[in-house]
């Protein structure tokens, strides 16, 4: 009886993974994401606190999806709120505080939802926020663009983050299309 050796057998393609390549140039990438750190935190306090868990369900959320660029953006005069948790996620560049100060005894802050918008604009990534954002939607053109096409809506209930599989309606894009970057385009 002639065995068959790896070369003659058709099966030994299927379970020989060195003799097959996937083209990654072909397979969609996962969109950077930025989160309203703000909005979240205070969706998961009930609007009444700053909530530090928040932020760590929607980050934890991501993680289990395997996105790996994702940014926080929280006013610096919040830095306080997250303790170590904090500083972790600010030393391994997941966390970034928009400037404020006090001055004669006033506070005084950067607008963090420009500063989502032009780190989204400039990563190409999705914004994780219930707000609208429609202050900024005629401030350019760019920013119009992400509102309309990379704002993505989440629900908090309780200790429960997610966002919903057709986050522009049923027919809009699917949550898998936003959250990816296909390489035939260039969006």
């Amino acid at each position: 009886m002639k065995t068959l050796d790896n070369e003659s057998n058709p099966l030994s393609l299927l379970t020989n993974s060195s003799k097959i390549k996937s083209d990654k140039s072909l397979q969609p990438r996962l969109r950077p994401i930025i989160i309203d750190g703000s909005n979240v935190s205070f969706a998961h306090g009930k609007q009444k606190e700053f909530s530090v868990q928040g932020i760590r369900l929607a980050l934890d959320y991501f993680k289990k999806r395997g996105h790996k660029d994702i940014v926080i953006v929280v006013p610096r005069h919040y830095q306080g709120k997250g303790g170590r948790y904090f500083d972790e996620l600010e030393h391994s560049g997941m966390l970034t505080y928009t400037p404020s100060r006090t001055l004669n005894q006033e506070r005084q802050a950067v607008y963090d939802d420009r500063v989502i918008l032009q780190l989204a604009a400039d990563k190409n990534a999705v914004i994780i926020s219930n707000d609208q954002y429609r202050d900024l939607m005629s401030e350019n053109a760019k920013f119009r663009k992400l509102i309309e096409t990379r704002l993505l809506p989440y629900v908090m209930s309780g200790n429960t983050f997610l966002l919903p599989e057709d986050p522009y309606g049923p027919k809009g894009p699917s949550l898998s299309e936003c959250l990816t970057i296909s390489n035939s385009t260039k969006d």
